[in-house]
Formats: C-alpha cells, structure tokens, sequence
C-alpha cells in the first residue's frame, strides 16, 4: 500500500493504523503539513511475518505539528523494518515521534528514525524517541535515531533504548501472586501503553 496525503493549512487531522498485517505487507505514507496544520499518528501494529513499514512526514508549513505514538509487536519469526523520517521544511514547525515495540520468539525489528530540518526552518522543535523491550532471549531490535539540522536556533533531542523484562518485577509480581505468564504479559502490555 502506498499513500500520500495532504493536510491543508489550519486542519488538525489523525491518521490511524491498526491491526494485524497480512503476509509480506508493506505500507509507504508520506504527508505533507501545510501552515498551522497539525497531524496525529496513531499506530498500532502486531506481526508474525516479514513487513516493511515507511512513514514520512513533510512539515513544509510555518507552525505546522506532527504528534506520532507508534506501537508495535511482533512474534514468531517476524521482521519487521520500520523507518519514520520528519523532515522540518518551515520555521516554527515542531514534531514529537515516540515509537514503542515488543519483540518476542524469534522476531527481529530494524528501527531507523530520523528528523531532518532544513535551513529555512529556523526554531523547530523535534524529539525522536524509540523503547523496546526483548521479552525472549532470541529476539532482536536494532534501533538507531538520527538528527539531521542544517540550521541553528533548534531545539532538537532524540533517544532510543532496548531491554529485556527485568526479572526484579517478574519476581515483585510472583510474590503478590500473580501467576508468571500473567505477570509478564501485564509488563509487556503497560510497557505498551
């Protein structure tokens, strides 16, 4: 599936993407943010299978805003390559990109984000953020937040963190008698939310 939408000047509209994908799937999104617009990414997306994913954001408008809350998990013998680029084109624009994932069995995610503000968009604003938690000792996340700014007066931060279920709250959890699976399972979803 590929799209490009168009988000026209003082809107505020939400994207939305949820489910399970189907075998091989691939999406490629690009947006274009026009002045004083505001975009919001809703994503939510579990797999077992191999899928890429590609979202790209065009803030070209002054003012324009971009909010995106990724989740996703996958299992299984999943791969999942993911890339989510902001690309700041305007002065004033501003983005918050906060991706979280699960990986369990054997499942293997490629994460690459990144912000890009080019010279003209002088006092953006961007935070480029990515957690991901390793509930098996076979899964694999290799994330890799990139900042690319061509201009100065910005305020831009980015992070990126994997980790495994801490067995501190695993044990916490068995000593107030919740059954192991059920415990894990709670940590995975909050660890979502």
């Amino acid at each position: 599936m590929q799209k490009e939408l168009f988000i026209p000047e003082g809107a505020h509209e939400t994207i939305t993407i949820r489910g399970n994908l189907p075998p091989e799937s691939s999406y490629v999104i690009t947006v274009h943010v026009a002045k004083n617009a505001s975009l919001a990414v809703e994503e939510l997306i579990e797999t077992s299978i191999p899928c890429t994913v590609r979202f790209t954001a065009l803030l070209e408008g002054e003012g324009a805003s971009l909010i995106d809350k990724s989740r996703y998990r996958g299992h299984g013998d999943a791969l999942l390559d993911m890339e989510r680029v902001v690309v700041h084109k305007a002065p004033g624009t501003s983005s918050e990109v906060d991706a979280r994932g699960v990986m369990d069995d054997k499942a293997r995610a490629l994460w690459r984000g990144r912000i890009v503000v080019e010279r003209a968009a002088k006092k953006a604003r961007a935070f480029l953020r990515h957690d991901a938690m390793l509930a098996s000792y076979d899964a694999f996340v290799d994330a890799a937040p990139f900042l690319e700014i061509f201009t100065d007066d910005v305020s831009c931060k980015h992070s990126a963190s994997v980790r495994r279920i801490q067995p501190e709250l695993l044990f916490y959890m068995k000593s107030r008698g919740v059954l192991e699976e059920d415990a894990r399972n709670m940590l995975l979803e909050g660890f979502l939310l």
